[in-house]
């Protein structure tokens, strides 16, 4: 699996698109492995259905930074 800076996305609610994206995967299987639990479970936002993008980094061994955190 090719390294992707998640840092961009993990205060973001991603679509099925953006998820696929970035696991390299078809949209069919970020449903899919959703359902089977390889995956963190989608929110409905507004009725639309999103994945939380720190919960994705996880995935990669990211862990999410806190909103008043600063980088050096």
């Amino acid at each position: 699996m090719k390294t992707t800076n998640l840092d961009h996305w993990q205060e973001k609610a991603l679509t099925a698109q953006q998820v696929a994206a970035l696991l390299n995967i078809h949209v069919s299987s970020v449903y899919r492995k959703s359902q089977n639990g390889e995956l963190p479970s989608p929110r409905k936002i507004a009725g639309l259905t999103r994945w939380l993008g720190a919960e994705i980094a996880l995935l990669f061994g990211s862990t999410p930074q806190q909103p008043n955190e600063t980088l050096t």
